[in-house]
């Protein structure tokens, strides 16, 4: 049960991570940046990214079904 529990603050420690750079504002202007981010697609993700991005979808889906659609 213990290894289970580590399991999971792994998970929401990048779940925290990757909400963090959602948040994060862009900048807007003629000082702001021009080039495109990297995207993150072409990295090979390891499988706890993957499990990760699969708990938010479901939270997501489950937040969008209690509260509704915006």
């Amino acid at each position: 049960m213990k290894h289970i529990k580590s399991y999971i603050d792994k998970i929401e420690a990048i779940l925290v991570t990757q909400s963090s750079k959602e948040n994060k504002p862009k900048s807007k202007g003629f000082l702001s940046l021009r080039m495109p981010e990297k995207d993150s697609g072409t990295e090979k993700r390891s499988e706890l990214d993957v499990i990760a991005q699969f708990v938010y979808g479901i939270r997501k889906a489950k937040e969008e079904m209690t509260n509704g659609r915006k």
